[in-house]
């Protein structure tokens, strides 16, 4: 199995990309993915955490690396971009804060 270069242009940021066709190895169509999720949590395969459970430590670890994610993508010149849309819908708090710092030429 080989390396692949991560690649901006589809869009995310971890989405790694070959020149060459890969062959697909395998596949499971699973129908209730966020149950499977909650059974591989049970067997201790998969850790959940609610964001509104976490310390507040936790919150702003997470805001660090959401700003960064914004301000190395330069996302919020792009809102339409994937990424964008999903850390406006998923931490709208972050995104206002990302706009008024870049309003003001500190983002």
């Amino acid at each position: 199995m080989g390396s692949y270069p991560l690649s901006k242009e589809s869009g995310v940021h971890t989405c790694a990309v070959s020149e060459a066709p890969v062959p697909v190895a395998g596949a499971e169509f699973v129908e209730d993915v966020y149950g499977r999720i909650l059974e591989y949590g049970e067997y201790g395969m998969f850790t959940r955490e609610k964001y509104e459970e976490l310390p507040r430590h936790r919150h702003y670890l997470i805001r660090g690396h959401v700003m960064r994610w914004i301000k190395d993508g330069n996302l919020t010149e792009f809102p339409e971009n994937p990424e964008a849309r999903y850390i406006r819908d998923k931490y709208p708090q972050y995104w206002k804060e990302a706009e008024v710092l870049r309003e003001n030429g500190l983002l």
